[in-house]
């Protein structure tokens, strides 16, 4: 961004220098610090993944060791509305004879969960957070 060294909004005299990715053209950030409410309503929704945290971990363990290639698991999430760039992925990877056996899919629905297998995908569907 071409801001000058003190702040404030654009100077196209100067040089591009590094800034944040929440400033705009104004010199201001546009991330507001959340509030309150907002901070608490979050700590709920994190409450039920720390109380559930030893379980998932217990059940997902045996499924991360079984993939991993030299102790290496690729990590990937989907949702149904992304499952055509799961599917192109995987496709895609096989044509070019890439090894997609470490890959473990953390689905967010069943439907996914089904895809993913069917891809012939490892997958870990955590219900007890995401329902």
């Amino acid at each position: 961004m071409r801001q000058g060294a003190t702040g404030g909004g654009l100077v196209p005299t100067e040089p591009l220098r590094v800034v944040n990715r929440g400033m705009n053209n104004k010199g201001g950030r546009a991330f507001k610090v959340p509030s309150e409410d907002n901070i608490r309503k979050h700590w709920k929704t994190l409450e039920t993944f720390f109380s559930n945290f030893d379980v998932v971990v217990a059940k997902l363990k045996p499924i991360a060791e079984k993939v991993a290639i030299k102790n290496t698991v690729i990590v990937m999430t989907c949702n149904m509305g992304q499952s055509e760039l799961l599917m192109n992925f995987v496709c895609n990877a096989k044509a070019k004879g890439l090894d997609v056996s470490n890959v473990l899919v953390f689905p967010t629905d069943q439907e996914t969960k089904d895809l993913a297998e069917g891809l012939g995908l490892a997958t870990f569907h955590d219900e007890m957070n995401f329902g």
